[in-house]
């Protein structure tokens, strides 16, 4: 009942949570970056941990790598790989200050799937929370609220309800979660099984010597 009437609410919502998704998203983005620049070279480059090569035969075939990309282009691989490192925080740095948004976080998101796919091994759940985020900034407004867009585009007609964009993304989240609580439910499930397991084996082995 409670959730309905939230979901039909004209109440409208108010635009700053945008500019606060906007911004934290790029930021987190270049923060996120910024940590792996002292290894970048280490993960990403011809003589990486794992080569591009070998990275190549585990990434996935529906999503760009820089090998893929270099091959496709014919451009050295060093040479691609360093016009991504700078053209992925520049993209970054546009959403964040809300300058051509969408064509921004679209080249982010490209930026982040090819980087992330060509090192599969390296990836974590927070690259796949960033992938999410960054969908969700090339699909939403966010240039349309405190942003140089505005500035620059003021005949523009700009939207004023985000309250659907709201919703969607809170929906999302709440199965993201309710997965992984699920997941983690069954992994404790699992875990005592296994224990009450070992512990019925123990008991037996004890019963048999005495």
């Amino acid at each position: 009942m409670q959730l309905s009437k939230y979901f039909q609410s004209k109440e409208e919502v108010h635009h700053l949570w945008i500019v606060f998704f906007r911004c934290g998203v790029s930021l987190f983005a270049l923060l996120h970056f910024g940590s792996i620049q002292a290894d970048f070279e280490n993960l990403f480059g011809l003589n990486a941990f794992v080569k591009p090569d070998i990275s190549l035969v585990v990434s996935s075939e529906y999503l760009p790598t820089i090998t893929g990309i270099s091959h496709f282009l014919d451009i050295k691989y060093a040479n691609l790989l360093m016009i991504i490192r700078y053209l992925y925080p520049i993209s970054l740095l546009f959403v964040f200050i809300g300058l051509f948004s969408r064509l921004g976080a679209i080249c982010a998101l490209f930026l982040q799937l090819t980087l992330t796919n060509s090192i599969d091994f390296f990836c974590y759940g927070v690259d796949a929370f960033t992938t999410i985020c960054l969908f969700y900034a090339c699909i939403f407004p966010i240039g349309q609220f405190k942003s140089v867009d505005v500035l620059l585009f003021r005949d523009r007609k700009f939207l004023i309800s985000t309250n659907q964009y709201l919703w969607v993304f809170q929906f999302h989240l709440c199965i993201i979660y309710f997965f992984r609580a699920l997941r983690n439910c069954s992994d404790i499930i699992g875990a005592m099984v296994s224990l009450f397991g070992k512990l019925s084996i123990a008991t037996m082995l004890l019963h048999r010597l005495m």
